[in-house]
């Protein structure tokens, strides 16, 4: 995986991990300040002010909330460019915990993972890392406590791995 592709991705992920809620909290003050506005009178005379005021609120939230469906965007190519290009190596399952997360289809769940990952490029350094991870129902058995299982991720980044055992998906949260 090439290393400009990976690291602008990476910086697309983290702009909107800590831009979503960013946009979302200003875009809320700027609205309850609005409210607050209001309600004591101070734009009684200015009513258009006002709205203008209120509509830029709304659409600061807006924007947090778009960050939020882009970042989930970001995650997919991430995930699926790991899958298809990332570098091999075997990791041992720390921890596995299924968080419960409904998908539609129900065949299909979300595991929390920390895992210990030996590159198989011996000239990378081994790294822990924790991932939230889709799979089908019948790949859960092998997501045990201790058990070892082939990895894919990037050598740029120790943010994510991406687990690929039969009836893995390539999405990560």
């Amino acid at each position: 995986m090439p290393r400009s592709r990976v690291a602008s991705k990476m910086r697309a992920y983290l702009f909107t991990t800590l831009g979503a809620p960013i946009f979302m909290l200003l875009g809320t003050a700027a609205f309850i300040g609005c409210l607050i506005c209001l309600a004591m009178g101070i734009w009684e005379e200015d009513v258009i002010r006002a709205m203008l005021y209120i509509n830029g609120a709304i659409t600061v939230f807006m924007v947090g909330c778009g960050l939020i469906v882009y970042r989930s965007a970001v995650l997919t190519d991430i995930a699926q460019d790991l899958h298809d290009n990332g570098a091999q190596g075997t990791a041992t399952i720390l921890e596995a915990e299924y968080n419960g997360r409904l998908e539609v289809e129900r065949h299909k769940q979300w595991y929390e993972l920390k895992l210990a990952v030996r590159p198989d490029d011996v000239g990378l350094p081994p790294f822990t890392v924790d991932i939230e991870q889709m799979f089908h129902k019948e790949a859960v058995p092998m997501l045990t406590v201790g058990s070892n299982v082939p990895v894919r991720f990037s050598p740029d980044s120790e943010i994510f791995a991406l687990v690929m055992i039969e009836r893995s998906y390539a999405r990560l949260k």
